[in-house]
């Protein structure tokens, strides 16, 4: 587990490195209105990939059952009527990107830019996509393994690679359809990486066509509709901004709302990081019916995200504005108000927060396979969602489209899913309360404050100045967050080994 959540967390950083230095680049190289255009394609084909989330979803609890009940023929039908599948829906995805590349201008202000450039990077990005579905699930099978450090290394490597790639090619003044291609040859060469990994972790396994299994792609199914149905939900509560913005304020304004919104994606990712490393040991317990020890690592985990999330978006709360101004430019943070970005991300901060608090949550549903709650909420949240975006776009701009996002979010993540959390799960409410909320609370109050003193008493304006009253902030908070976050046995069990690996060895 601690080998999963170190990898979890480098690959993470390395992500959050890389848009740092990319996204500056990207859009002074290719202006805010073909950065937004890269966006758009980026999101529409992106909803490709949840085309295979029922089958993706099941492989992941099933492979963990029957590797914990050590059933290798389930596990090898399983694992190859998965791959198989999705190697077949992954081609036809890819074959359909001609007709969406066909209509995309019909629906999107596009002003301005090349029609060709368009249409080939669509139909490249989506042949990426559909390339990427067999190799997720070998993915999953590798998680359900608890080998989710492998897939993190392979991952790891693959998106330094791309990303150097991206940032080369758009110095040099190429455009989308490059970027297209790069995104594509690294999908192709994650298919042989992550499977060698596979084979190499469950040597024993089989991948014959002849696997292939009507009653077990039934049973993915059946395990994976309630997760196709979160994710639809999902998908429209908070894949669908990018399209609304492009079809009401134009393509030139997505850029300024997706910048904001992928700072708050990319700290969801990195809590995500932390929980997601749980979910294969929770479903491995449930499996074998301790049920002690689930809500053990389950209250672990929730209390070690607690505390990141708390961190996470106190600094983002305190820092936003003037990150924003030094990274992206004043053009992001001055203007009319509801179409600032600095705006933006305040709202989507308050929006997210309970979303990030309940990550651990939902991989305890995952786990224990209670899904159809987190379906219905989850079709609930969408739809909500996307009338108000509807509504409230045309008169708030950006801000209104933010604010959709606040409000269901508030009421599903903040409220719903913790009512059902302790009316299912024998877990008590004031031990939850005070470990994984009002004690990371009290580290993110401490490192707010520090940090919104010294951006109130001087607002960095060069990154020499935000990173020192950044780096000053965390001191405040990482103490804080150490003392409240870890336990007394964990602290001194930490300390102890500290002391043998320092003893000098014989």
């Amino acid at each position: 587990m601690i080998r999963n959540i170190a990898t979890n967390t480098a690959s993470y950083l390395i992500t959050l490195a890389a848009a740092f230095v990319m996204f500056p680049v990207m859009i002074h190289n290719l202006g805010p209105v073909r950065y937004g255009l890269w966006m758009l394609i980026s999101e529409l084909t992106g909803y490709y990939s949840y085309v295979g989330l029922a089958v993706r979803a099941g492989v992941v609890y099933y492979a963990a059952l029957y590797l914990s009940q050590g059933k290798s023929r389930d596990l090898d039908q399983t694992l190859s009527t998965a791959i198989w599948s999705l190697t077949a829906i992954g081609t036809a995805l890819a074959l359909s990107s001609f007709g969406l590349a066909a209509v995309f201008p019909r629906i999107f202000d596009s002003t301005g830019l090349d029609p060709r450039e368009t249409y080939r990077s669509i139909v490249i990005m989506a042949f990426a996509v559909g390339l990427s579905l067999p190799t997720e699930a070998m993915n999953s099978a590798l998680t359900a393994a608890k080998r989710l450090d492998i897939v993190n290394v392979i991952e790891m490597v693959t998106r330094a690679a791309s990303s150097i790639a991206m940032l080369v090619c758009v110095l040099r003044g190429l455009g989308l359809v490059q970027l297209s291609l790069i995104q594509l040859v690294t999908k192709i060469i994650l298919v042989p990486c992550t499977y060698m990994a596979m084979r190499r972790i469950l040597p024993d396994l089989s991948l014959s066509l002849l696997h292939w299994n009507t009653d077990c792609l039934k049973r993915l199914g059946r395990f994976g509709l309630p997760s196709v149905l979160i994710g639809l939900g999902w998908l429209v509560g908070s894949r669908t901004d990018l399209v609304i913005i492009g079809m009401t304020l134009g393509v030139s304004m997505v850029t300024y709302y997706a910048i904001p919104r992928s700072l708050m994606e990319y700290a969801d990712s990195g809590i995500r990081a932390i929980a997601w490393s749980f979910t294969s040991h929770l479903t491995h317990s449930h499996a074998q019916q301790k049920t002690d020890t689930t809500i053990e690592f389950y209250l672990q985990g929730a209390r070690i995200t607690g505390v990141a999330v708390f961190l996470l978006t106190a600094y983002i709360a305190a820092f936003g504005t003037p990150f924003l101004a030094v990274w992206q430019g004043s053009a992001f943070v001055t203007g009319a108000w509801q179409n600032r970005s600095s705006v933006v991300l305040m709202i989507l901060i308050a929006a997210f927060l309970p979303r990030l608090i309940q990550n651990m949550t939902a991989q305890l549903f995952f786990a224990t396979n209670q899904l159809n709650f987190l379906m219905k909420i989850s079709l609930f949240e969408g739809a909500v969602k996307i009338v108000l975006s509807l509504l409230l776009v045309k008169r708030w701009g950006l801000a209104g489209i933010a604010v959709s996002n606040l409000i269901p979010m508030m009421i599903i993540e903040g409220l719903a899913i913790p009512a059902y959390l302790f009316r299912n799960y024998p877990i008590r409410r004031g031990a939850y309360l005070r470990d994984v909320i009002l004690g990371p609370l009290l580290a993110g109050v401490a490192a707010y404050l520090a940090g919104a003193i010294l951006v109130a008493w001087h607002a960095p304006r060069d990154w020499s100045q935000f990173f020192f009253e950044a780096l000053f902030a965390l001191a405040v908070g990482l103490p804080a967050a150490v003392a409240i976050g870890t336990t007394s046995a964990e602290r001194q069990i930490f300390w102890r080994r500290l002391m043998v690996a320092r003893q000098p060895q014989a």
